[in-house]
């Protein structure tokens, strides 16, 4: 319907992902990355690479995470057996 009324207002993306480069600045991290914007996740995600890269501490979860994708078959990167707390 939004379409219909207001065709120039409709954003329709021609590639499958849309990426925006961000600064992520805290007490002791300032760093440069891309993100992922609106992935449809129903949970936030962080790349272990990032992690790696920025030193942000990571702990342990009592059990792991299965994480699946949008059609429903496991990720290929395994579960997580990690998480992280920050605040954006």
């Amino acid at each position: 319907m939004l379409r219909a009324l207001f065709p120039q207002a409709a954003f329709m993306p021609t590639q499958r992902s849309i990426y925006a480069d961000v600064q992520l600045h805290s007490r002791r991290l300032h760093s440069n990355t891309r993100a992922l914007v609106d992935s449809g996740a129903t949970d936030n995600f962080i790349s272990p690479a990032l992690l790696r890269t920025s030193n942000i501490k990571a702990y342990k979860l009592s059990k792991p995470r299965i994480i699946r994708n949008v059609d429903g078959t496991k990720n290929n990167n395994g579960a997580t057996k990690s998480a992280v707390l920050l605040t954006i």
